[in-house]
């Protein structure tokens, strides 16, 4: 994965920065998926440049299948650290009244 500003991924696709923000505005681009948002209220936006590129050429049933193979990774991953989490807290015995 590639993460890249805002001017180089609009450049990636020979687009403006205002056809990103279009999008991501609409919904069109995923959070999580396609871009960023930084910590900070006025942090730069990045964009995953695959996924932008994708988004850009390849026919939407391919880019859909794309999309859907982050989310099931990034489910897994939850998964797996929700349970990791789980086994590492030290909880003290229950006590009888």
């Amino acid at each position: 994965m590639t993460i890249v500003n805002n001017e180089d991924a609009a450049k990636a696709i020979a687009h403006s920065t205002e056809y990103l923000k279009r999008a991501r505005l609409k919904g069109i681009l995923i959070e999580g998926v396609h871009y960023y948002r930084g910590t900070g209220k006025t942090s730069p936006v990045t964009y995953n440049l695959e996924m932008i590129q994708a988004w850009h050429t390849d026919p939407m049933e391919i880019h859909l299948q794309k999309i859907q193979e982050i989310l099931q990774t990034r489910q897994v991953i939850s998964a797996k650290t929700r349970c990791n989490h789980r086994n590492s807290r030290k909880v003290p015995p229950h006590r009888a009244p």
